[in-house]
Parts: structure tokens; C-alpha cells; sequence
């Protein structure tokens, strides 16, 4: 496998790097341990991420893919905004909700104290 992802590089170092990734039995893994993976071993994914680079200078230019990406950024920036006001926007209404439920319970609990003992002054 690594002969097909890395022809020029067939060197001991790869193949060693090719043994170190350990994948789950789903062929999965997190992206914590991806992440750290990349960091280890970078020579694995170099060739993809050259293929990525020049596959955006051949389709429409790196420059229309710089926009493309801080649009996007931009984007996923809004949409977390949104999320996290949405987020505190119930939060508040279970508070709320809390503190009428608190309220409710101890007007209850006040109206029959008090209806016991005026019960209990009659008797």
C-alpha cells in the first residue's frame, strides 16, 4: 500500500510510519488521534496535500479558493454565533421556567399550610 500512495518515497521511514498508524477494527479513528498522527508521522499525508494544492491551482486558482475557504470560515463562524445564542436563549428559558415551577410549589404549599391551620383554629 504505501508503494501506491508514496512511488517516490519507498524508503524504510514510510514503511515504518505505515506500520505505526493504528486503526480501530472499524478502520476508524478520532480525529485527536489524527490529528496528533499528522503531527508524528508528516510525511504520510504530504502527497495528498500536494495533490490537494495543485488540484486548486488547475480549478479556478488559489486565489478563488483562499475566498472560497474565508467565505466558508465566515460562514461556520455565523452559524456557531447562532448556536451559542440559542443555546443561552434556553438556558434563560429554563430558568425561568425553573423559577416559576419554585414559585408555584411554594404558593401551594402556602395556601394548604394556611388552609390547615385555619382548619385547625375551627376545631
Amino acid at each position: 500500500m504505501d508503494t501506491a500512495v508514496h512511488p517516490r518515497y519507498r524508503d524504510n521511514v514510510v514503511t515504518q510510519a505505515m506500520k505505526e498508524v493504528e486503526l480501530s477494527r472499524t478502520c476508524t479513528m478520532s480525529y485527536a488521534k489524527f490529528e496528533s498522527d499528522c503531527r508524528r508521522l508528516p510525511q504520510l499525508l504530504y502527497p495528498a496535500f500536494r495533490v490537494q494544492d495543485k488540484l486548486r491551482k488547475k480549478t479556478f486558482g488559489l486565489r478563488w479558493w483562499n475566498r472560497k475557504l474565508n467565505l466558508y470560515a465566515k460562514a461556520k463562524e455565523l452559524v456557531e454565533e447562532e448556536k451559542r445564542s440559542n443555546e443561552e436563549l434556553e438556558q434563560n428559558e429554563r430558568r425561568r421556567n425553573w423559577e416559576l415551577a419554585a414559585e408555584l410549589q411554594e404558593e401551594t404549599t402556602n395556601y394548604y399550610s394556611e388552609k390547615r391551620r385555619r382548619k385547625s383554629k375551627r376545631v
